[in-house]
């Protein structure tokens, strides 16, 4: 019986990652209409929450998807450029910038080589990242365009939205998890404690005052090292 339900569990998670895949490429039209319904609307306020925790004035966002970041972050005055590898992708976000008349450069590129010189921005974001999140070379990219020193402060930071789901109710976060094909770990902490040991000082923002959270994760200069 165990055997069968580890067997389905990873036949499901194949294909949410090729459903996933799909949605960024081909059917890339339909990625928030899809983010919408099995968030029950609750999508964009988790995505646009790492904007609340931008600094400084020069501002990037990996994998931008259908653009919505983009146009907000806009909206709010924030200088933003946007990075990602799907060409369909693109199409949909310069369609959504073109029609609300707001501008926000974008390269098409991956979080593995990002193609800005050392220090280029103040925050660099990542929201509902795929696998790329987890190669220590996108970690390396992220920190080598971050600034040093922001007007003058404290370094630049990576944040990061979306590694995971948190609730006080255990069926709901079963529910989620099993939904989103995630594994029984808090994913958030075993992320925040990989890149602890690499040096970074990590902070964890995360709402308990709601039923469904979606912490946001800030990553700054490594404390002891300049080097991932």
């Amino acid at each position: 019986m165990l055997g069968r339900l580890s067997s389905l569990r990873r036949a499901y998670r194949s294909l949410y990652g090729w459903a996933t895949g799909r949605l960024y490429h081909e059917l890339a039209w339909g990625y928030e209409i899809v983010a919408w319904m099995v968030s029950l609307g609750r999508w964009d306020a988790w995505r646009c929450q790492a904007l609340d925790h931008v600094i400084g004035r020069r501002v990037l966002e990996i994998g931008f998807g259908a653009g919505v970041l983009l146009e907000t972050a806009a909206d709010r005055g924030i200088l933003i450029f946007g990075a990602d590898p799907s060409s369909e992708m693109h199409r949909v976000a310069s369609r959504r910038l073109r029609r609300s008349s707001r501008r926000a450069p974008r390269v098409r590129a991956t979080a593995q080589l990002l193609p800005f010189t050392d220090g280029s921005f103040d925050t660099v974001i990542s929201t509902f990242p795929s696998g790329y999140i987890f190669d220590p070379d996108s970690l390396n990219e992220a920190t080598r365009v971050l600034s040093r020193s922001v007007d003058g402060g404290g370094p630049g930071r990576l944040v990061i939205t979306g590694l995971g789901f948190r609730s006080d109710r255990p069926w709901l976060l079963r529910l989620l998890r099993a939904l989103f094909a995630g594994s029984d770990t808090d994913s958030v902490a075993w992320y925040a404690g990989r890149v602890a040991e690499l040096g970074f000082q990590v902070t964890v923002v995360d709402d308990a005052a709601t039923p469904v959270r979606v912490p946001a994760l800030i990553l700054q200069w490594p404390a002891r090292s300049e080097e991932v």
